[in-house]
């Protein structure tokens, strides 16, 4: 396990980010409802047209929270090798 744990955090972060940016799986099956089933991404599909500086602001978010994540990774990474 020692040996993998680079792997596994990675794997980890991949699958985080890509759970992160899930758009056509909740749309078409969850439904999107606010409050109950919206995601990021649905909330800036919805204000696209409507609030775009929110949607804005949301993605921004999202693209920190994704460089955070990517860092900390890498940090972690070269930390442990």
């Amino acid at each position: 396990m020692p040996a993998a744990r680079s792997g596994l955090a990675a794997g980890l972060a991949l699958a985080w980010g890509r759970a992160l940016g899930e758009f056509g799986a909740t749309l078409m099956f969850a439904g999107s409802f606010r409050g109950v089933t919206q995601t990021a991404p649905l909330a800036i599909y919805e204000r696209f047209a409507t609030e775009f500086p929110v949607a804005l602001a949301v993605a921004a978010v999202l693209v920190a929270v994704s460089a955070a994540i990517l860092a900390s990774v890498k940090l972690l990474g070269r930390a442990a090798g």
